[in-house]
């Protein structure tokens, strides 16, 4: 008896143990920003409002596209009202909403496309948990031409983290380097947390099978001018490694972490991902040449050690190819080192090792960058949520300005084309009513026109050549 109840007090202190870390994990996953922070409620109030509620989202779209059709291009208004309620899609109308996006983002009132637009569309895909065409709306610009602002991609930041897709996180933070901006603290530390995961918990995609393409002869077409391949290294980087790599580099030396420990070793890191490995060396004798006690972690420097060592190669002697058949993955294949380039890389950094004995730092970078990120979010998410609800005011405000001006306008239109078909209506009474008093006058007039007309049908006649074969049959007979 007394060895049964132990048994169950065990069963039971087990079951408890493992609720309590099972609670813990998910807190720990909800805790990245609180739940306050995308202000729902605040959000859903604006359907509250008496045109969102009135409008058909089907039917609305399918207006707006033929308008898109007639017209080419559509009023600010109906894109914020057809935004708003794009939660209502249903996935068989998802091309159609891709088609009005294009459509939108090609016409004049695009120039610029207002946040509260942008920030609709997110908020409709996070709910429709379509975030994997969102991540593509967002990356073609050139296409659908979204620009979320900070608010909007920190809610989609955080919900891919809540869902454990650190690569979908990483991408988003890809944004802010691409636009070279990081000032946003709840962004910044959004950003740093996503790639450190995405770096540490990395999701490789399937790779698809190469078709081995069949052999065909070159075909050479003669063009005015050879456009030379050119390769950025920014706007075209699309290796996801280079891309985490530039983000990583950027977070450690702009922000909060500039001049730490923590920070230099992100540089490190990144710069090594990116395959800038003379650079990182350039800077990591620098700091080694100061009198700073602490320099980088250990592990960065391991990962970059591994980095250098697996990095590819190119042949220094490899011929270059004609003009004619060089692509934007020659130039990117030229920035490889070359055998010697990376022996010289690989001794610099076994001379700067021994230089740096014992001015590393040990801790796991993950773990490091997760407190600090859970440190200093809930500082700023208060600021952040009375923004957001003050922006969500603002664009209500503008939304019925805009609503009022566009029906003010229509009622214009409306009352021009009325008055129009009033003056119409009254020049025709008036020739009735004028019609035997000027009925000379109106003769002169016929027989003008009819004149003119038997002139010009003349005129066309002796113009009028035939084809060869009807005259030669005109000339048998």
């Amino acid at each position: 008896m007394a060895t049964t109840m132990l048994r169950i007090i065990r069963r039971r202190c087990a079951c408890r143990a493992f609720a309590f870390i099972q609670r813990n994990a998910v807190e720990s996953r909800r805790n990245i920003l609180s739940e306050a922070y995308a202000c729902e409620h605040k959000w859903k109030q604006r359907l509250e409002s008496p045109v969102l509620k009135q409008v058909k989202f089907s039917q609305f779209a399918v207006q707006l596209l033929e308008k898109f059709d007639r017209d080419g291009s559509a009023s600010v208004i109906d894109m914020s009202i057809f935004a708003n309620k794009l939660q209502d899609m249903h996935e068989t109308e998802q091309p159609m909403v891709e088609n009005i996006l294009q459509n939108f983002r090609h016409s004049p009132q695009a120039v610029p496309v207002p946040d509260a637009i942008n920030h609709a569309i997110v908020k409709a895909f996070i709910d429709a948990n379509r975030t994997d065409l969102l991540l593509q709306y967002i990356k073609d610009k050139n296409k659908f031409g979204i620009f979320p602002e900070n608010h909007a991609f920190s809610i989609l930041m955080d919900f891919f983290i809540k869902h454990e897709d650190y690569r979908g996180a990483a991408q988003v933070a890809y944004e802010f380097m691409l636009q070279e901006d990081l000032s946003h603290p709840v962004s910044y530390l959004l950003s740093l947390y996503a790639c450190i995961k995405h770096l540490k918990h990395p999701i490789n995609e399937p790779k698809q099978e190469e078709q081995t393409p069949e052999e065909e002869e070159d075909q050479w077409i003669p063009v005015n001018v050879i456009r030379c391949p050119y390769y950025d290294d920014h706007f075209d980087i699309k290796d996801d490694n280079f891309l985490l790599g530039k983000t990583l580099y950027m977070l450690g030396k702009e922000g909060y972490l500039a001049g730490q420990e923590l920070g230099r070793s992100l540089q490190v890191i990144g710069l090594g991902l990116y395959q800038k490995y003379a650079k990182a060396l350039d800077l990591l004798e620098k700091w080694v040449s100061s009198d700073m006690q602490a320099v980088i972690y250990d592990e960065a420097l391991e990962r970059f050690k591994s980095c250098l060592e697996n990095a590819q190669t190119r042949d220094a002697d490899e011929p270059e190819k004609e003009m004619g058949i060089r692509t934007i993955d020659d130039e990117i294949h030229k920035l490889k080192p070359t055998p010697a380039q990376k022996s010289e890389c690989l001794q610099r950094l076994q001379s700067i090792s021994e230089r740096i004995m014992g001015r590393t730092v040990t801790g796991d970078i993950e773990n490091l960058v997760s407190s600090f990120v859970q440190k200093e979010l809930p500082k700023y998410e208060q600021s952040d949520i009375q923004n957001l609800t003050a922006l969500y005011d603002k664009w209500d405000a503008e939304r019925q300005v805009l609503l009022e001006s566009q029906m003010k306008e229509y009622l214009r239109k409306q009352k021009e084309s009325e008055i129009v078909s009033k003056l119409k209506e009254l020049q025709e009474k008036e020739e009735l009513l004028t019609y035997f008093e000027r009925k000379q006058e109106i003769v002169k007039l016929k027989k003008k026109a009819d004149k003119k007309k038997k002139k010009k049908e003349e005129k066309e006649e002796e113009e009028f050549v035939e084809a060869p074969a009807l005259r030669s049959k005109g000339k048998k007979a």
